[in-house]
């Protein structure tokens, strides 16, 4: 089990506001096991996504796009993630 998030910004992004479809920067490369919505405790909008690429990826949603804020590489594949209930993590199992 793994506890990840980083606030660190990268410079992709999509914008929301010109999107037909939105598309995540940065998507897994093979099928993802989990994907979650932060939970209503936490001001921003973030998408967990847990991968069988051995990777869990978290984006932040605003009303001009999605942003790539953490990208983790693990040992093995990401069976199932899930937020924090009481603070501003996620687990991934």
């Amino acid at each position: 089990m793994s506890l990840i998030f980083n606030k660190q910004a990268t410079a992709q992004s999509t914008n929301l506001s010109t999107a037909a479809e939105i598309e995540v920067p940065n998507a897994p490369t093979d099928s993802i096991s989990c994907l979650k919505f932060s939970t209503s405790s936490i001001s921003q909008t973030y998408l967990i996504a847990g991968s069988w690429d051995k990777s869990v990826r978290i984006w932040e949603i605003t009303d001009t796009g999605v942003i790539l804020r953490s990208q983790k590489a693990l040992d093995a594949p990401v069976l199932d993630c899930c937020w924090s209930q009481v603070s501003f993590m996620i687990v991934v199992i």
